[in-house]
């Protein structure tokens, strides 16, 4: 079984469960205020597969921190 994405929920589901440690290394990729956003219940944004690992920019200073909107 390789990796899954894991969000909050399931994160402390696995912790209540004895488990000691809980990756999100993907979710960092595209949200840098991730911390911030699991702190305050806010969405996760999506990543895009195309832009890892491929060299300039893109896909490590593109993704935006969250904007609240009215």
């Amino acid at each position: 079984m390789g990796p899954r994405r894991t969000d909050l929920e399931q994160a402390d589901r696995r912790l209540g469960l004895g488990a000691d440690l809980i990756s999100f290394g993907r979710a960092f990729i595209n949200n840098p205020d991730l911390v911030e956003r699991l702190r305050a219940g806010l969405p996760v944004a999506d990543d895009d597969e195309a832009t890892w690992y491929q060299g300039g920019l893109a896909g490590y200073l593109g993704y935006p921190t969250y904007r609240h909107t009215a």
